[in-house]
């Protein structure tokens, strides 16, 4: 291709991007408002809150189950106890914060680091009582609400990321949720690298694939192409 037509197609894909922005920015109040009422009735919003409330129960009820355990004197377990306990605490804290009230995206991904980090030393303080004491009672009778921790905070940490999106990526995340589309290497090695945490990448490229190269992006997913192409987008 000569070097001016070149030229032409950028410069025309670049007239097309700037259009789509004004229209964009032009629906832009119509669109929030929209999405303000639709927020009440969203379903897989609701979906996500009701898998993080009963995370949040079945901790609870199995924490109750097995206070006994948590609550003990016995030495040997103390540490793998008390990691037990400070997750817990965490979780609970963090529904509270992000579920019950608001707070910023840079908040939840500081606590998500941090409760990671407790469940880390959890599982090293569980490997290190097996070592010292295999047969230790709260080996297995806190093993249960061990995996409901993990349950609870993958629940909540889903929920907590699609209540703080702007509109039009939360529906996108939804969008791709529910049909089962998560971006593979060949379409994007920097979206797929990031995803689930940062689903805003998927959202971009998907969406650059949409302007500049619809092909790509119908082939990759046509049920995503017919999402971007319905102008649910914007």
């Amino acid at each position: 291709m000569p070097a001016d037509a070149d030229e032409k197609t950028r410069t025309q894909m670049s007239d097309e991007l700037t259009a789509l922005r004004q229209d964009r920015d032009t629906k832009k109040t119509v669109s929030d408002t929209k999405d303000a009422n639709m927020n009440a009735t969203y379903a897989n919003v609701t979906d996500f809150k009701s898998s993080a409330h009963s995370g949040k129960t079945a901790c609870e009820t199995e924490a109750a189950n097995v206070n006994g355990i948590l609550t003990g004197t016995d030495t040997n377990s103390a540490a793998y106890r008390t990691a037990m306990n400070k997750v817990q605490a965490s979780l609970l804290k963090f529904y509270d914060d992000f579920l019950v009230n608001t707070n910023s995206s840079i908040k939840l991904e500081n606590d998500k680091i941090a409760i990671s980090s407790e469940i880390k030393d959890r599982n090293q303080k569980r490997i290190a009582l097996q070592k010292s004491d295999s047969k230790n009672i709260s080996l297995t009778s806190l093993q249960v609400l061990s995996g409901m921790q993990d349950a609870f905070l993958s629940a909540a940490v889903f929920f907590a990321m699609n209540k703080l999106m702007a509109n039009p990526l939360r529906r996108f995340y939804d969008f791709v949720i529910a049909n089962h589309i998560i971006p593979t290497v060949a379409f994007s090695p920097y979206a797929s690298r990031e995803w689930p945490n940062k689903p805003g990448e998927f959202y971009a490229d998907a969406y650059s694939y949409f302007i500049a190269d619809p092909k790509k992006l119908e082939t990759f997913s046509k049920p995503l192409f017919d999402w971007f192409k319905a102008g649910n987008y914007k």
